[in-house]
């Protein structure tokens, strides 16, 4: 069976999330039987069910297909009820996973559930390419600590605004327009007091691609006390 052709699938699926996740990882799941897809499911939202669950809600009869879906499957109640359990109940006769989750609730139990149930696995499977799907919620879990994309811009000569320090665009709209789709998929922006004094921006997401649960946040650092109390992101009400 050509497992990467079906996994390609569960990680086309699991993008779909890629604006309405957070703070959970994107999956996609994949339900095969003799070389065709029977049921496919994604995971939309926080608290909805995971996409495990849903390409089971989706396949008339679960029995003896293989499971496809590019993170190990939880094993524990949050807002949903845990689909290690469900995939054992379900009569699928093997389950191929891209990667595990070393966030500290799953962390191999999962897999190790299933294998207990006498289920047939095979783990690795665009492994690259899942784990970079899901680099920021990997390395959350993994490190600790937040996954920051840096985002800076300079003239050639290495200025970022004029001798009398006046702002103006060094970027160009293509890469404007990129910044505003980052926003969409990242949970905060963060600046210095130094930009928000000198450009009073906003700092708001302004495409409306995003529907997750968790908010969006403005975080300002300024030590120095130089931002006015007229700035819009302390002004507009949504700070």
């Amino acid at each position: 069976m050509d497992h990467e052709r079906f996994m390609r699938r569960a990680l086309e699926l699991a993008d779909r999330g890629r604006y309405s996740v957070s703070p959970n990882p994107m999956v996609g799941c994949v339900l095969v039987r003799d070389g065709h897809i029977v049921g496919e499911g994604w995971h939309q939202r926080a608290g909805e069910p995971h996409a495990e669950v849903k390409a089971l809600q989706h396949c008339e009869d679960p029995r003896g297909t293989t499971m496809y879906v590019n993170l190990e499957p939880c094993v524990h109640h949050g807002r949903t009820p845990p689909c290690a359990n469900i995939i054992r109940q379900s009569g699928v006769a093997k389950v191929v996973i891209a990667t595990t989750d070393p966030h500290d609730i799953v962390s191999g139990r999962g897999i190790e559930e299933l294998r207990g149930a006498g289920l047939p696995l095979e783990i690795g499977v665009l492994e690259f390419e899942a784990r970079r799907l899901n680099e920021k919620f990997l390395h959350a879990v993994s490190a600790k600590r937040p996954f920051v994309c840096l985002k800076a811009a300079m003239t050639l000569d290495g200025k970022l605004a004029t001798a009398a320090r006046e702002s103006m665009w060094i970027t160009s709209e293509a890469s404007r327009q990129k910044s505003l789709e980052l926003r969409e998929e990242y949970d905060a922006i963060l600046v210095g007091g130094g930009t928000v004094s000198e450009d009073d921006p906003q700092l708001t997401r302004r495409l409306g691609w995003n529907n997750a649960i968790t908010p969006w946040t403005r975080v300002v650092l300024d030590r120095d006390h130089r931002v006015p109390p007229t700035a819009r992101v302390l002004t507009d009400g949504g700070a």
